[in-house]
Order: C-alpha cells, then structure tokens, then sequence
C-alpha cells in the first residue's frame, strides 16, 4: 500500500483553492456570474471540504511514543516472558503486540 504525505496533500489542495480564489475574484467583479464562476466556486467549495477532512484526519491520529514501546518490547518482550520462543513465535508475539498497540491508540483518541 503506498501512502501520501498528509502536509503534500494539503500543500497541493490549499495551491488549487488560491487559483480558484485568484481566478474568481475578476468574475465576481463582474455584473453577471458565469457558468464558469459558478462551476469553479462549487470546486473551491469541493476542494475546501476535502481539506477539512483532511485536517480532522490528522487531528484524530493518536500519538504513540514508537521509540518508547520498541524499548519497553526489547526489555520485557517474548523472549523473557516465552524464554522457549523461536524466531518466527518472537515474530508472531511481536506482530501482535504491536498490532494490539496500533487498535487501543485508535481507541483512545
């Protein structure tokens, strides 16, 4: 799965709607709308949500301390808890450590 940096993706979003804004204004100087005026403001209206949306995604993301919990696994992970653990039950312990982790933060916001 490939993800897009958030900051790109409104960075991006924000350039369209200071087009549309730099576009619009002569139009609204005007005595009549345009098809055009009226279809480029409902995509600045488009635009501005899906920014909004964005914003409350990145709002909503929880902080985990990552650097915290890899040390606190190292210390007191699989391998003490299971000392008769291989490599791939260590793996499998591990996954889901960390898989449990990523659902309570979730949880949590």
């Amino acid at each position: 799965m490939k993800y897009i940096e958030a900051d790109k993706l409104i960075a991006e979003i924000e350039r369209r709607i200071a087009r549309l804004d730099k576009e619009l204004k002569p139009a609204a100087e005007e005595d009549f709308v345009s098809s055009w005026a009226s279809t480029a403001n409902n995509k600045r209206v488009a635009l501005q949500s899906i920014l909004s949306f964005i914003t409350s995604l990145q709002q909503e993301q929880p902080e985990v301390d990552l650097e915290k919990e890899l040390n606190e696994w190292m210390k007191y992970g699989p391998h003490t808890n299971y000392p008769w653990c291989t490599i791939p039950d260590a793996i499998k312990i591990t996954a889901e450590h960390f898989y449990e982790l990523g659902k309570t933060a979730r949880k949590e916001k």
